[in-house]
């Protein structure tokens, strides 16, 4: 063994030589040490022997059977104790998802199970996670919250009798989860803004190991009470487009997200924006125009789905008897019913307009303020009695429905205009009265269903009252004119591009539609678009990401899926679908970490891979069936997992996989098969380390090792320490086996630490290890300079402290044990008096207690209780 410097607690380097293979102490050249060495030989030999058996029994060997199963552990119970925990300690937490919560032990001999706490206070109070295992390792299956624990495991021996707990170990759990990459956008996939005219399109940058994530809107700053929350969106976007229309105001957004166990993350601030609609730009009539068709005209305002129009008499009033007319509109042109005309008195004149747009109940700004002249046609602008001309409709491929004109016709004063499916008029499916020569459907007519389109008439009478109209022609006379127009709604899909391959749930885009507001996704495996896989959503806007179309939405499960969009109109009826488009999610697939393809492995290994963007947890399968028919999923929440060595093969070859698990969203890719081949673990046969040991005595360590019931000959040992209180094991010397796998070396007890041997593997076996701890108290003695003393005197004791190290005298309560004095000695020994006052008369027993030391390097010691007649005196005169 080799010592890297001279405060290491291991004093000797051994290797083997000689004609029986029998470890030599390299102590120099000279002839003492030479002498020493047939010594040390024999009690290798003994130590050897009497560990021999042990051996083979380790390896499974049949035994004969016996009444009862005997119990190690109550033999020896100081045996029973687990050491070299890891982790333990705080100072590098474990990141999430990265680096899994893993913990590890060293093997205790004679050890059937394990049973491993972890909890979040020091005292187990509260017991957060538990398992029974069989390795000496194990991974939690679920995500533990941020913070600090404290773990302890203790092993169940084949009898059924559990040993003693393990020291408590240490960790610390941390997610880095900050929102990175925040950005408001307004269209879909567009560059950042802070201004925008409809809704905002929020991304960010997707938080390793978040299940979902949460958003907020709130004007200002006031998330007290926010105007949007969307919760558990299972992709890093959001938009208002899925539930509605922020109205006009500056608003601020922050995001924050949930790991697999709905722990949620820090609220980051995504910034503020201002959402200002347009007000709608009139296009006729002129401002100051004299016209006799009240036909009002405006500019489409995109995003919108309806218009409120308001006509008065009198500038600058809204209210009231002055005001003419108030209506709604899904179309850009507006002409007043004649029922509208004579509700309020509304006749030829000065008059002022305004529009605005309403989408879902938020209206956006009022346009300018129009003024107009309403009289009645000129002789020139009239055409002949009885004879109706029509204009041309135009047909219309969007929302908006085309404006219906024609001449006014001499001595008419009221107009009907009929729209039907059919030349005949036999299913009339708008109709309405008008005062003026023109005329728009104030709602949306559906998408024609045969390619002729829609019929159109108009029939004129010489009364103004809609009761009595006193019609001038039959709907069957010649100058009853129809026209023809076509309305086909037309929505082009944008990406992703037809066929594509894409990883996660992409942003769906579409081309905007005048007149249309909100839309109709749907996403199906079916081409047909039919069945229980069809998913149907409603967007206020021309872009969303399927799993965040609705609160609480799943992600989308991988496969090809079909899609398709139609607009909805503001009457609420769906429109012409587009053409399907189509792509195909396949998830990501972990990247299989540990253990290497091929690598053989001690009984059940520990399993580890990459995280997977949106997964709320991994199945994995292990099966000794290639193919793994039959396999059961195993579940966890880590991108760790220890699989129960009941499910593994020993020996022989076993394969494993695994797949992301967006829980309702479904499961992802398989990861391709690895192999691996269990084998028994190597024993290394440790003798009885006692627990504890004062400074500065010798202890030796000694064993055989064996693999598969068969010495390891000439095998390299490697000794590793861990310090009380480190994280990490840093080596501390080798030591080789004999031919017959035994080995032994001395330690020199100088500081509390954790070691291990460490056999490290090759490609054709594997190695192991063998963990112990050496717990170091300082020496300690004490006594009492009488066995009786007259209380309210002063009682002198001696002791010593070696190393020195502050001391306490203590007597023993009723309450337990009760400092009465300090000792700060200034070297190993100590000389000082303690008043008796405080013992109280009668017989007490004291004792010397050293503290453990604040840095860990030893553990608490105390003397041998020392007793003591305490009495009063009394004078009788």
């Amino acid at each position: 063994m080799r010592t890297p410097d001279r405060t290491q607690d291991m004093t000797r380097r051994r290797d083997t030589s000689g004609a029986d293979g029998a470890p030599a102490a390299r102590h120099g050249a000279t002839r003492s040490r030479q002498m020493r060495r047939s010594v040390h030989l024999a009690l290798l030999l003994s130590a050897c022997a009497a560990v021999a058996p042990a051996a083979v029994l380790a390896q499974g060997t049949a035994a004969p059977e016996k009444p009862a199963v005997t119990s190690p552990f109550a033999a020896d119970r100081a045996a029973s104790v687990p050491s070299g925990l890891t982790p333990d300690g705080v100072a590098a937490p474990l990141a999430f998802p990265e680096t899994p919560v893993v913990l590890a032990w060293g093997e205790v001999p004679g050890a059937a199970e394990y049973h491993v706490e972890v909890s979040d206070t020091p005292g187990f109070s509260r017991v957060v996670w538990e398992a029974d295992t069989a390795e000496t390792v194990a991974a939690p299956e679920v995500v533990l919250p941020d913070g600090e624990y404290w773990w302890r495991v203790r092993a169940t021996d084949a009898a059924g009798t559990a040993g003693a707990w393990s020291g408590v170990a240490r960790f610390a759990k941390t997610w880095p989860n900050a929102i990175t990459g925040a950005r408001l956008a307004a269209v879909p996939g567009g560059p950042a803004v802070s201004h925008l005219r409809l809704n905002p399109y929020l991304s960010w940058n997707a938080v390793p190991g978040a299940k979902s994530y949460d958003v907020q809107i709130a004007a200002g700053d006031g998330f007290a009470a926010p105007v949007l929350t969307g919760e558990k969106n299972s992709e890093p976007f959001l938009t208002p487009a899925a539930a509605g229309v922020l109205p006009d105001d500056t608003y601020a957004w922050r995001v924050r997200a949930r790991d697999p166990k709905d722990n949620p993350g820090p609220w980051t601030l995504g910034g503020t924006f201002t959402k200002a609609w347009v007000a709608p730009r009139v296009v006729e009539p002129a401002d100051g125009a004299s016209v006799h068709d009240l036909s009002l005209r405006w500019e489409a305002v995109e995003g919108a789905e309806s218009y409120e129009v308001q006509v008065t008499s009198r500038e600058h009033n809204w209210l009231g008897s002055h005001l003419k007319v108030t209506g709604t509109t899904t179309s850009t042109s507006f002409t007043p019913t004649i029922q509208e005309v004579a509700a309020q008195g509304m006749t030829f004149g000065d008059h002022w307009w305004r529009v605005r747009p309403t989408v879902n109940g938020v209206t956006g700004t009022w346009s300018d303020v129009h003024k107009l002249t309403w009289r009645a046609p000129t002789p020139g602008e009239v055409t002949a009695p009885g004879v109706v001309q029509l204009g041309v409709a135009g047909d219309s491929d969007t929302g908006l429905m085309p404006r219906l004109a024609w001449e006014p016709v001499d001595g008419a004063r009221i107009y009907r205009v009929d729209i039907a499916t059919d030349p005949q008029f036999n299913h009339i499916v708008a109709s309405d009265l008008t005062a003026t020569p023109s005329w728009t459907p104030r709602t949306p007519l559906a998408d024609n269903r045969v390619g002729t389109g829609y019929h159109w008439r108009v029939v004129w009478g010489v009364s103004a009252t809609p009761i009595d109209p006193d019609w001038q022609i039959g709907e069957a006379d010649a100058t009853a004119a129809s026209g023809t127009f076509r309305k086909q709604t037309r929505v082009t899909l944008g990406s992703p591009a037809d066929g594509g391959v894409i990883q996660q749930p992409a942003l769906l885009t579409w081309s905007p539609v005048p007149g249309v507001a909100r839309y109709e996704v749907q996403l199906s495996r079916d081409h047909q678009f039919a069945g229980d896989a069809t998913r149907t959503e409603t967007v206020w806007g021309t872009g969303g990401v399927p799993g965040t179309m609705r609160d609480r939405d799943t992600r989308l499960p991988d496969g090809t899926w079909s899609w398709r969009v139609r607009a909805v109109d503001g009457g609420g009826a769906g429109q012409t679908w587009s053409p399907a488009g189509q792509f195909t999610l396949s998830s990501p697939r972990p990247a299989q970490a540990q253990p290497a393809d091929g690598a053989r492995v001690v009984h059940a290994p520990l399993l580890r891979w990459s995280p997977v963007a949106s997964a709320c947890g991994y199945q994995v399968q292990v099966s000794a069936d290639p193919s793994f028919a039959g396999a059961e999923p195993l579940a966890t929440a880590q991108t760790a997992l220890v699989p129960p060595r009941a499910g593994v093969t020993t020996p022989g070859v076993n394969h494993w996989r695994v797949r992301a698990d967006y829980c309702n969203g479904g499961a992802g890719q398989w990861s391709p098969a690895r192999s691996f081949r269990s084998v028994r673990p190597p024993s290394f046969n440790l003798n009885s380390v006692p627990a504890s040991v004062e400074y500065r005595r010798q202890m030796t360590v000694s064993g055989q090792l064996m693999d598969n019931g068969a010495p390891v000959r000439r095998a390299r040992l490697h000794l590793e320490r861990r310090l009380a209180g480190a994280g990490a094991y840093r080596p501390a010397g080798t030591v080789r086996t004999d031919r017959r796998g035994r080995y032994r070396f001395r330690l020199i007890a100088v500081r509390t630490a954790d070691y291990r041997l460490v056999w490290r593997g090759t490609a054709a076996k594997p190695g192991g290890a063998a963990a112990f701890s050496l717990k170091v108290k300082p020496r300690v003695t004490f006594r009492l300079a009488a066995g009786r003393v007259v209380r309210t005197t002063r009682l002198l004791v001696r002791g010593s402290v070696f190393p020195r190290r502050p001391a306490v005298v203590q007597v023993r309560s009723s309450d337990g044990w009760e400092t009465v004095r300090r000792v700060a000695p200034t070297s190993r020994r100590f000389a000082v008096r303690i008043g008796t006052g405080r013992l109280g008369p009668g017989r007490v027993r004291l004792r010397l207690l050293v503290p453990r030391d604040a840095g860990r390097r030893f553990v608490a010691a105390s003397s041998r209780q020392r007793g003591v007649l305490v009495y009063d005196r009394f004078v009788v005169r």
